[in-house]
């Protein structure tokens, strides 16, 4: 086979003169080349966060305003009440399954994160700012199963909205409250089936667009792109492995639960999780 290299315009030329039964070699695969360090690092979620709890190091304090009500989890801890959320979650749904996540900033979004990974399904990050319309849209447009969700955030009465539009929903199979955190937890107990196999390439979560010039876009992420996100943003920043960050970005948005959730667990650094951007207590919960 004979290879010429060619320019754009001449490539163009060439192109509009082509024969069109001649045969055609689709283009497959693009390759881009950059820079070589951190290596791309080919792990599950739930694999980034066991290799973190190998040293048991603080990874998530909770941003609340009572320094003495602050809750925090070790590394070790975190993985293990991840993995209590798993065996909850199986023991309602199935692997594949759309898994929706409607708070703000809180500890048991991160946990259901982790959760939803090693489980095997795919967490939908939902906006909680949004109201009955754009919530039965991303329900419905993303076929979520389940949705986990607060009463209320800043006068958003979230769980009477669910409630009036799950109707409207029909995959929705339940609704969970966060303030039911412990009965969800307790309802795995007993369901203690081997987790899944779960690789790399699999889908582990859907963020909608904003939807400023039409209706919000899923984008389906995988494992392998969300480790990575994260941990390449800490590298290019100059983060240490055990610094300590604060976790100001919303959750629902790729620089809360990807470059900020995963680049500390990558890093292994102790995340101080603020609730609003407003309140400043992250700082002081760190």
């Amino acid at each position: 086979m004979k290879t010429i290299d060619l320019d754009e315009l001449e490539l163009l030329e060439v192109c509009s003169k082509a024969d069109p039964t001649e045969r055609v070699m689709p283009l497959q695969f693009s390759h881009a080349v950059g820079p070589s360090e951190p290596t791309v690092r080919d792990l599950t979620l739930g694999q980034a966060l066991a290799e973190a709890a190998a040293e048991d190091r603080i990874a998530l304090i909770e941003g609340i305003p009572e320094a003495s009500a602050r809750r925090s989890w070790t590394y070790r801890q975190f993985e293990s009440e991840a993995g209590q959320v798993a065996q909850a979650l199986l023991a309602r749904f199935e692997p594949g399954d759309h898994i929706a996540v409607w708070a703000q900033n809180i500890p048991e979004w991160a946990m259901l994160e982790f959760g939803c990974a090693m489980a095997g399904m795919v967490l939908v990050t939902v906006n909680p700012a949004y109201q009955a319309a754009e919530l039965t849209y991303v329900l419905t447009q993303s076929k979520a199963k389940g949705l986990f969700t607060v009463d209320s955030y800043r006068d958003n009465p979230m769980l009477a909205t669910a409630t009036r539009v799950r109707p409207q929903c029909p995959d929705l199979g339940e609704i969970i409250r966060f303030a039911e955190w412990a009965e969800f937890l307790a309802s795995g107990i007993g369901h203690d089936a081997p987790l899944p196999a779960v690789a790399p390439d699999d889908s582990v979560m859907i963020q909608y667009t904003s939807g400023t010039t039409g209706f919000p876009k899923g984008a389906v992420l995988h494992h392998r792109g969300l480790v990575n996100n994260g941990h390449h943003f800490f590298h290019r920043m100059g983060v240490e492995p055990g610094d300590t960050y604060l976790t100001q970005m919303p959750l629902f948005h790729t620089a809360g639960s990807v470059m900020s959730m995963m680049g500390c667990v990558g890093m292994r650094c102790t995340q101080g999780a603020g609730r609003t951007i407003r309140s400043g207590v992250g700082v002081g919960a760190v």
